[in-house]
C-alpha cells in the first residue's frame, strides 16, 4: 500500500471496534501503527463503521457455540472423573470390608 498497487485483501488482526484508534489490541504487537502507515487509518475507519452498521455490538454479545460446547464437555469430563473417583473409593471400601471374609472362606474351602 505504499505505492500505487491495488489492495485485494487485508486481514484486520485483533482489531476491536471499541478501540478504533489502535491497529490491534495486543500489547506485545507493535510492528504497525497509524503514525507509520497513515493510509491505513481510512481503511480501519471504514471497517469499523461497517462493523457498527452491521450490529457488531449486538452480535459480539452472542457466545461462541464452540466455546460453550467445549466448556460443557470439560465440565462433563471433570464430573465423570469425579464420579469415577467416588466409585473407585466406594469399591475400595467395599473390597476392604467384603474381601477378607471371602478370602477366609476360600481358604477354608481349599483346605477341606
Amino acid at each position: 500500500m505504499n505505492d500505487d498497487s491495488l489492495l485485494y485483501f487485508f486481514h484486520f488482526s485483533n482489531f476491536k471496534f471499541s478501540a478504533p484508534d489502535k491497529i490491534n489490541n495486543l500489547s506485545t504487537y507493535n510492528r504497525y501503527n497509524f503514525t507509520e502507515y497513515p493510509q491505513w487509518r481510512q481503511l480501519y475507519n471504514d471497517y469499523c463503521e461497517q462493523l457498527i452498521n452491521n450490529r457488531v455490538e449486538t452480535l459480539s454479545d452472542i457466545k461462541c457455540a464452540y466455546i460453550i460446547y467445549q466448556q460443557k464437555y470439560r465440565e462433563a469430563q471433570a464430573g465423570s472423573n469425579n464420579k469415577f473417583q467416588r466409585l473407585a473409593r466406594a469399591a475400595k471400601r467395599v473390597f476392604k470390608e467384603v474381601l477378607p471374609p471371602v478370602v477366609v472362606r476360600a481358604i477354608r474351602l481349599i483346605n477341606k
